[in-house]
C-alpha cells in the first residue's frame, strides 16, 4: 500500500495514451455530457451541493499536493509555490463558483479549460497508475474543466 503514495517514480511510470489516462480523459468528457444531457433536471435542483462538491474536490486536490510534498520533504518553493497555471486555475475555479461573477467566469473559462485540457491531454506527469498522484492530478484537473462547463452549461453563464 505504501507503494501507493512513494515518491519513487519508477515503481508506476506515466504511460501516455495508455488505457489508464484514456479512461481519465474520457471521465472527464462523460462528466461533462452528463451536465448537457441533464442539465434541465439539474437546473431545477439545488445547485448547492454540486457547487460545493466541485469546491471541494479541488481544494481537497490542492492541500493533499502540498501534504504529500511535505510528507516527504521534497516540498520546495521552485516546485510547489502555486504559481503554476493549474495551482491557479483551481483558485480561480474556486472564486468562480463562490462568486459567480460574469467577468471571472471569462477569465477562468478561458484559463481553466484550455489549461486543464492540454494539462490532461500531454500531462506532465511521473506517476502512473495506480499512483496517488495519478488520480489527484487527472481529478482535479478534470474538476477544473468540468467546473467550468458546470458555470456554462447549469449557471447560464456566458461567454462574449
Amino acid at each position: 500500500m505504501r507503494e501507493l503514495v512513494t515518491m519513487d517514480r519508477e515503481l508506476y511510470p506515466f504511460d501516455l495514451f495508455g488505457v489508464p489516462h484514456m479512461v481519465a480523459l474520457l471521465f472527464c468528457l462523460v462528466v461533462i455530457w452528463f451536465l448537457y444531457r441533464f442539465r434541465d433536471n439539474l437546473r431545477k435542483q439545488s445547485r448547492k451541493p454540486w457547487t460545493y462538491s466541485l469546491i471541494g474536490i479541488l481544494l481537497i486536490g490542492e492541500i493533499s499536493f502540498h501534504a504529500w510534498y511535505i510528507a516527504y520533504g521534497e516540498w520546495n518553493t521552485t516546485v510547489n509555490l502555486p504559481l503554476q497555471l493549474s495551482s491557479i486555475s483551481v483558485y480561480l475555479v474556486v472564486f468562480m463558483l463562490l462568486l459567480k461573477r460574469q467577468w471571472l467566469f471569462e477569465i477562468t473559462f478561458f484559463i481553466g479549460v484550455t489549461g486543464g485540457m492540454i494539462a490532461m491531454l500531454t500531462p506532465e506527469l511521473f506517476f502512473g497508475f495506480p499512483h496517488l498522484r495519478f488520480f489527484q492530478f487527472f481529478i482535479v484537473h478534470a474538476a477544473i474543466v468540468v467546473g467550468c462547463f458546470y458555470m456554462l452549461i447549469i449557471e447560464r453563464m456566458e461567454l462574449n
